[in-house]
């Protein structure tokens, strides 16, 4: 068995400058729109829901404090079992959505002609070396 050499994390590595970086095409862009949207949205409504459980605990602390499972309050049910919850349902939607992204970017990549028999490739695919194929 041949020993590998690793590059340890903290030794100085090269610097990318970002004036260096060349610019992304128009479909890159708009798919990282589309992604920092769609994250944004989602984290706002987590916010805000992790945010009104400070305020639920400052206007309405009968119910807030009011035990449940085992002695868990309210509050604590919420901010732990629905805010994981919540999480999952978060992660999901997002995910339903980029694939219904790749479904279509998919569909308009066949209708093109682009692509072999039962073949999708991505659509940032520019040569045949860095063509990935999803059957």
């Amino acid at each position: 068995m041949k020993e590998k050499e690793f590059v340890m994390t903290d030794e100085p590595c090269e610097t990318i400058h970002i004036k260096e970086l060349p610019e992304l095409d128009e479909e890159t862009r708009y798919i990282a729109k589309t992604e920092f949207r769609t994250g944004l949205s989602l984290t706002i409504i987590y916010f805000l829901f992790v945010l009104s459980v400070p305020v639920m605990n400052w206007f309405k602390p009968d119910w807030a404090f009011t035990k449940l499972f085992g002695g868990m309050s309210a509050s604590w049910f919420l901010t732990t079992i629905f805010a994981m919850a919540m999480a999952f349902i978060i992660a999901f939607v997002h995910t339903k959505l980029y694939e219904r992204w790749e479904r279509k970017v998919g569909t308009t990549i066949q209708a093109t002609g682009n692509v072999e028999k039962n073949e999708i490739t991505t659509p940032s695919v520019e040569n045949e070396k860095e063509k990935e194929i999803v059957k």
